[in-house]
């Protein structure tokens, strides 16, 4: 079985509560082929949300679901028949209470 390398970034990695993360995912095996298939992705043991790679072995998602606190996210590569899956390092991803500022404060 042909081994596989996933790697994942989040960005931006500090967010607002309610703002987009970019997670991608890339799939790639020796000597530098790209992968096909189906990529999951999760937040802890919380599944969030799984996309197919791309022709470049590119898997994106966009989420905008993560609840205030610290996230510890990782990218699964499903695999196939002959392609061993895989999973990423984690990327850790902030979410940040929404404070109150001028702007959205009353008008006086």
């Amino acid at each position: 079985m042909i081994q596989t390398t996933t790697i994942l970034s989040a960005s931006p990695a500090v967010v607002i509560h309610g703002a987009t993360v970019t997670l991608s995912a890339s799939v790639t095996y020796p000597p530098a082929e790209t992968a096909s298939g189906l990529v999951h992705f999760s937040d802890g043991d919380v599944a969030l949300t799984s996309q197919f790679l791309d022709a470049q072995g590119v898997a994106i998602v966009r989420v905008q679901t993560l609840a205030v606190g610290t996230h510890t996210i990782t990218a699964r590569f499903a695999g196939t028949d002959k392609i061993a899956a895989s999973m990423s390092r984690p990327a850790v991803v902030s979410v940040l209470a929404p404070s109150m500022t001028d702007a959205s404060s009353p008008a006086r």
